[in-house]
């Protein structure tokens, strides 16, 4: 599949180029392909741009809940897409909400090609002290790394377990009183 950009006035610069495509039928982001690249744009304009998109696959997560009774289906796995190195303009595609079943596996549809972070909420009470353990794609360590989309079917194992961290603290203003309402 492939698009054809109409002309427009950008100004020169470095950009992320962001399309979604749809189906006409079913307005929901969440099951939009989503296809993302750098772009720069020279001063003296440029024509002849085209999106190429490199395909889609399927990203299944194998949920794992510590220290808690939960009810899986209320547990959701959202994928933000990483900012590349040499990116100078940072933009954060969140991509998701794909059900979960009682066994505790969410499938995403339409992944497109690239490195996102996991992260997870939950549409109930009961894990407001858990956070995200561990994310592990082919065995090895994807927290640190992200999750690695390139075309073929992706599994991940995601753990969340209680202790989370707190912080707490107030507000001052410059001369050291609390700020009401912050």
């Amino acid at each position: 599949m492939s698009w054809v950009v109409p002309n427009a006035h950008v100004v020169p610069g470095r950009y992320t180029l962001i399309a979604m495509v749809m189906d006409p039928t079913d307005f929901n982001p969440a099951n939009a392909t989503t296809i993302t690249m750098p772009l720069v744009v020279p001063r003296e304009g440029m024509e002849g741009l085209k999106l190429q998109t490199a395909g889609t696959t399927k990203l299944t997560a194998h949920l794992k809940v510590d220290g808690a009774d939960v009810d899986y289906e209320k547990l959701r796995v959202n994928l933000s897409r990483r900012v590349e190195d040499d990116d100078s303009n940072p933009f954060f595609f969140g991509f998701g909400n794909g059900k979960t079943t009682k066994e505790g596996v969410s499938e995403l549809e339409r992944v497109g090609a690239g490195t996102y972070d996991i992260s997870w909420f939950y549409q109930g009470k009961g894990l407001e002290d858990h956070y995200l353990k561990s994310v592990t794609q082919g065995g090895h360590d994807a927290i640190s790394s992200g999750v690695r989309v390139a075309g073929d079917p992706v599994q991940v194992q995601v753990v969340i377990t209680p202790g989370a961290a707190r912080v707490e603290g107030n507000v001052l203003d410059a001369d050291q009183h609390p700020i009401k309402s912050a």
